[in-house]
């Protein structure tokens, strides 16, 4: 039973490493497909809406909490 087990092993382990490796491929393509139409869709939004610049506004929004936990002086 050991023997016709291993042969089959033996005759599947190339298979299964091409398998591995036409996944890893597939997974970086998918990765570069998504990435490259994320950016796309991103300079898309950016030139034609108005969309919000998230640093200045984080930094106004800690200008009014620093505002706000100063007492007053006097």
């Amino acid at each position: 039973m050991y023997i016709i087990e291993k042969v089959c092993w033996e005759a599947t382990k190339d298979y299964f490493y091409m398998s591995c490796a036409a996944l890893r491929a597939d997974t970086m393509l998918q990765f570069l497909l998504e990435f490259t139409f994320g950016n796309v869709v991103g300079m898309y939004l950016a030139q034609n809406y108005d969309i919000p610049n998230v640093a200045k506004k984080l930094e106004e929004i800690k200008k009014d909490l620093d505002a706000k936990k100063k007492p007053p002086s006097s």
